[in-house]
């Protein structure tokens, strides 16, 4: 079975990770400072790796006029840092950290996971 799914699940997380956003960045964020709505400033290209592959998409950045704070929503909505992993394949890389080498721990990512990781980037994860 996973044989036949794993080459789809990419293309259905990046298309479920759209609808999210679509329905997350419909709305300017109020400031949690002053309470007045954000303006929109621009939006740019991020991605991160999760489980199935590597999103991407393109995040709106707001900044409060009177105040000066910035904030990208989504994000935070969805819990990740761009260009890092996301909370759920973190997790799981970190439990191969903790009970072996870094270097096995990346080989077992490849093998069990079907993720492609080096293991220093194991280590930054685990910290």
């Amino acid at each position: 079975m996973e044989e036949e799914y794993r080459p789809r699940m990419p293309a259905e997380l990046q298309r479920g990770a759209d609808a999210v956003a679509r329905t997350a960045q419909a709305a300017a964020p109020e400031c949690p400072r002053c309470g007045r709505v954000m303006r929109r400033k621009d939006s740019r290209s991020v991605s991160w790796w999760a489980l199935f592959g590597r999103l991407r998409m393109r995040v709106a950045r707001y900044r409060c006029q009177p105040c000066g704070l910035r904030c990208r929503p989504l994000p935070d909505f969805l819990g990740v840092e761009p260009g890092r992993f996301s909370g759920s394949l973190a997790r799981l890389l970190v439990l191969l950290a903790v009970v072996a080498p870094y270097p096995l721990a990346a080989r077992l990512a490849g093998l069990l996971l079907g993720v492609k990781v080096k293991h220093a980037a194991l280590r930054r994860a685990r910290q």
